[in-house]
């Protein structure tokens, strides 16, 4: 059980959270770490760390370092890369861009996959858009883009148009960021995590545009799926939007109790900014409902985080309702210095907005400049040239004729050497047809030359084989034989005037040959012929004429021939892959040893048909593709021989 449970975790650990999940057995994670090896200590921690992402973030970047730690003991590069983007993550959800920035980009190196390397460039993307850096957030989104599409990553796309809609709600393009976001619900159809994270945002640029009842729709889908996933920070996100949309309704309770649900959340995870926003929401609803200590208890709150967070917008919310509020209750010199902190953040605001269209601006002018010159230089060329055809109209019809007889000679001169490279070609294509058609004819002269030689020494030793049974005054396997003999010798003439035969022909020669040999040598060999092809393969498929029969006749006459006592022989047909494979073995006493008796003999004789048939086979392979392929394999047991192996490997297409 233990044993299970830590694969499942190796499993799991190498996946990566996009849109935050819980794990489960918190408990039996930790148990598992008594036990575990380091390397599997460096995935357990990981998982730790991811479950407690959404409860306690203190945790889970104390087990992402533990994890990181580990994995460089280990020098475990994939995890490691794992181990630094998690503690990147815990810096990101806090707001600590810089730190995320980082330890994220950190990782890069120990990834390999295309699709790991995606998913760190989308999170180093989402950074630099929380940094205000958009064009280089867009580079970087394109690039992880690119990375999803090769590898068809059906969650990395929902990611890229996710980033790319915020992109453009940052720059207050929310019609645009809107068509973004539906792009990444046609893709997240069964993703509910990545549909509740869709809807938010949805429901955000809804409230930009001020379309209330969209905002509303997509802010509650938004909720009912974080419930059920038990999505805790990202449910408070939720939280805080449809507070913010339930003010803006007017309906009060209801908006300070979402406020209030979403606030201990962020509290939890010391998320500064989303605080600040609930604190300025609840103090403005309270100052509304003319609740004055609690609304300048919630404001002052915020007052002070707004010193830390870094998020113009926020504060001059803040310093808006601290200026309401101190209106309201009639003091007038803190409403004074409030709307004065206000103009002062909203200048400064409106002077970067003012910085960044007077650079458009100054832009557009140059280019617009550029294209006036453009177009007054091409007014004064044509003048120019107006002026100069009226000059010269004798000059450029003389020119233009000029000009047309040296095209026409170009012309005529292009069509003869045009014709002469034809010719030349078409006298290369016959000379090189003639050439192929003449190495043919040699080829199939060299494998007649080859058969014919090979033919005589069949009936040779045929021959020498009746003689021993006469000489043994064995009349009746003398008449026996010399019948077979007869079937042999006349197969052997019409098969090798052929070129190819089929399998069945084959194994008639190789019968016929076989059951000469036994006839000579007595009970003592044990013959075998097998064909497991079906009867098309053996009918229709063709093989070289009279090629089997010389490594069956050197099994016979060198590898039985010395074998004391039951001499063994098979033969075995078999389709294998895209080949016809032939399979000789024998229970002889091995290619060496009948070497040595041959040498002992001083005998030449043993390998001619063998041997012709190696230069058989060059000339059969030459430009084919797939070739002719012969195997030998000497069979042995603690170095005593026990036969050899020899098959055969015919192609079936080439």
């Amino acid at each position: 059980m233990k044993k299970g449970f830590l694969l499942f975790i190796l499993f799991y650990g190498f996946s990566i959270q996009l849109f935050g999940q819980d794990i489960s057995k918190i408990d039996s994670l930790k148990s598992a770490l008594s036990d575990a090896s380091d390397s599997e200590k460096v995935l357990i921690n990981l998982e730790l760390a991811r479950a407690h992402f959404n409860e306690k973030s203190d945790l889970h970047l104390l087990y992402a370092m533990e994890s990181y730690k580990l994995a460089k003991e280990t020098k475990n590069a994939k995890s490691t890369g794992m181990a630094l983007g998690e503690i990147g993550r815990h810096f990101y959800r806090n707001g600590n861009y810089d730190s995320a920035y980082y330890y994220i980009s950190k990782s890069i190196p120990y990834y390999n996959s295309r699709n790991n390397k995606a998913v760190v460039y989308s999170q180093i993307s989402n950074i630099e858009r929380n940094r205000g850096n958009y064009a280089e957030s867009i580079r970087l989104l394109i690039q992880s883009d690119s990375l999803y599409r090769l590898e068809n990553d059906t969650i990395g796309l929902i990611i890229s148009n996710v980033n790319l809609g915020t992109i453009l709600g940052k720059k207050s393009d929310y019609s645009q960021s809107i068509i973004y976001f539906k792009k990444a619900e046609k893709f997240a159809v069964k993703n509910k995590a990545a549909l509740g994270n869709i809807y938010n945002n949805l429901a955000e640029s809804y409230m930009k545009l001020e379309d209330i009842q969209n905002a509303k729709k997509y802010v509650l889908q938004s909720i009912d799926i974080r419930e059920d996933l038990s999505d805790s920070f990202n449910l408070a996100n939720s939280y805080l939007n449809y507070a913010s949309l339930l003010a803006k309704e007017g309906k009060s309770q209801k908006g300070i109790l979402f406020f209030e649900k979403a606030l201990p959340i962020f509290e939890k995870f010391k998320a500064e900014k989303n605080i600040l926003l609930c604190y300025n929401g609840l103090g403005d609803i309270y100052r509304k409902q003319k609740k004055y200590q609690k609304a300048h208890q919630y404001l002052l709150k915020a007052q002070v985080l707004g010193g830390r967070v870094k998020d113009h917008t926020a504060k001059l919310s803040n310093y808006e309702k601290l200026h309401l509020l101190y209106r309201d209750t009639k003091k007038w010199k803190k409403a004074y210095n409030s709307l004065i902190a206000y103009n002062r953040i909203n200048d400064s605001i409106i002077n970067i907005a003012k910085i960044r269209v007077t650079k458009e601006l100054q832009t557009k002018y140059e280019i617009d400049n550029i294209i006036k010159e453009k177009e007054l230089a091409e007014v004064n060329m044509t003048l120019a040239r107006t002026q100069s055809e009226n000059n010269k109209i004798f000059g450029i019809a003389m020119a233009l004729l000029g000009g047309f007889i040296l095209l026409g000679g170009l012309f005529f001169y292009n069509r003869f050497k045009q014709r002469k490279k034809q010719e030349i070609l078409s006298l290369k294509i016959e000379e090189s047809k003639n050439k192929r058609h003449l190495e043919q004819e040699v080829r199939l002269a060299e494998l007649k030359a080859l058969q014919s030689q090979m033919n005589p020494h069949f009936v040779y030793n045929a021959l020498n084989s009746i003689q021993d049974l006469i000489l043994q005054e064995d009349i009746r396997n003398s008449n026996k034989y010399l019948g077979k003999f007869s079937d042999f010798i006349r197969n052997v003439l019409a098969y090798s005037s052929r070129g190819f035969i089929s399998i069945t022909e084959e194994i008639g020669v190789l019968t016929l040959y076989t059951e000469l040999e036994q006839l000579r040598v007595g009970d003592q060999l044990a013959l075998s012929i097998k064909n497991e092809l079906d009867e098309s393969d053996s009918d229709d498929f063709r093989i070289p004429a009279m090629f089997i029969q010389p490594y069956v006749e050197n099994a016979l006459k060198h590898g039985l021939m010395h074998k004391e006592g039951k001499k063994e022989l098979s033969i075995l047909f078999k389709k294998e892959d895209m080949y016809i494979n032939c399979i000789i073995e024998d229970n002889g006493v091995g290619r060496k040893k009948a070497r040595e008796i041959q040498e002992r003999r001083n005998s030449k004789q043993g390998g001619f048909s063998t041997n012709a048939n190696q230069e058989r086979v060059g000339l059969l392979n030459t430009g084919k593709e797939r070739k002719i392929r012969i195997e030998v394999i000497d069979k042995q047991l603690n170095n005593k021989a026990l036969g050899t192996k020899i098959s055969l490997f015919f192609p079936i297409m080439n």
